[in-house]
């Protein structure tokens, strides 16, 4: 089951170089199964990515976010209407833990 949330994510992968990356976005949904990331700038489909998934307070005296952090694959990437640059994908997570 997966819950609509729009929370800050930062996400890292590396690449067919070997390159290290680093993005940020925001979560649209997200489950202890995955997540949906919405941002222009995202890895290929297919590739391991470790996000940071920065959860609203729970608590209204609580005022900083929790950090969690999940390991996971890039399972599908997502378009626009108009057929342009996918602009969200989905991520499969393998682990979830607190950062």
């Amino acid at each position: 089951m997966r819950f609509p949330m729009e929370a800050r994510v930062t996400f890292r992968w590396i690449d067919e170089s070997g390159v290290p990356h680093e993005r940020e976005g925001r979560t649209l949904n997200i489950s202890e199964l995955g997540a949906f990331v919405r941002s222009r700038e995202h890895p290929p489909q297919g590739t391991p990515v470790q996000l940071t998934v920065f959860l609203p307070p729970v608590q209204k005296n609580h005022a900083a976010p929790t950090p969690m952090l999940l390991h996971g694959r890039v399972v599908r990437l997502e378009g626009n209407q108009r057929g342009e640059e996918a602009y969200g994908f989905a991520v499969e997570v393998k682990s979830l833990n607190p950062a």
